[in-house]
């Protein structure tokens, strides 16, 4: 609980407050960081398609236009050979490149992730300390909590988070297919043990079966 005190008349804030303000200057904190890792990234990335990989492109089109325009000349002369692996050269170099380029930004964005982002962005922030839970056989159990607020689902692989989510709306839609089929819809390599088992759960196995 958030209050405030009057001490010797004066106003002074309680822990609980010092401490939410202290959290709250943290997550700040982090957002900052996450900005400046944003900027980085795009600078990097801007320096090499600037400097490096743009340029080699370039060459390898200057190239092929110098080729292809006077191709009654070249071949004649033999020079076909020689214009080709010059083109396959610059070529390849920009798509080192671009290899290099991606290593790099992933390698940042890993140790970004691993700094930042555990421990909600704080390794020196306690989540859990001195848990102890007891567990039923059967029961499923959650822990919940703010560390989880903000999480973007657009950095989620879209087919893992559908097969974890389950939607019931209140107008049941079935398409032009048998009953197994729609229950297959979200997961079509679904084996047909998997198919009971959500049927059993829905409670649906004297209708369907």
């Amino acid at each position: 609980m958030l209050s405030n005190q009057i001490i010797n008349g004066k106003h002074v804030a309680s822990s609980s407050y010092n401490e939410k303000k202290n959290e709250l200057e943290k997550c700040q904190r982090h957002s900052n960081l996450h900005l400046e890792y944003s900027q980085i990234r795009q600078e990097i990335d801007w320096f090499y398609y600037r400097n490096v990989e743009l340029p080699a492109y370039n060459t390898a089109n200057y190239i092929a236009q110098q080729v292809l325009v006077p191709i009654r000349t070249v071949i004649p002369f033999g020079e076909q050979d020689k214009d080709t692996e010059e083109y396959r050269k610059n070529l390849f170099d920009g798509k080192r490149v671009s290899i290099e380029k991606g290593f790099i930004l992933e390698i940042t964005r890993a140790i970004v992730n691993i700094v930042l982002y555990s421990g909600r962005s704080a390794h020196w922030m306690v989540i859990l300390n001195g848990l102890s839970v007891e567990i039923s056989s059967g029961k499923v159990v959650a822990l919940c909590g703010p560390s989880a607020y903000g999480k973007n689902i657009k950095t989620l692989n879209v087919t893992w988070l559908r097969s974890h989510i389950g939607i019931v709306s209140q107008q049941p839609v079935l398409f032009t297919e048998s009953i197994e089929e729609n229950i297959r819809f979200e997961k079509r390599n679904a084996t047909d043990d998997e198919v009971q088992s959500a049927v059993k759960m829905s409670n649906g196995l004297l209708l369907v079966f």
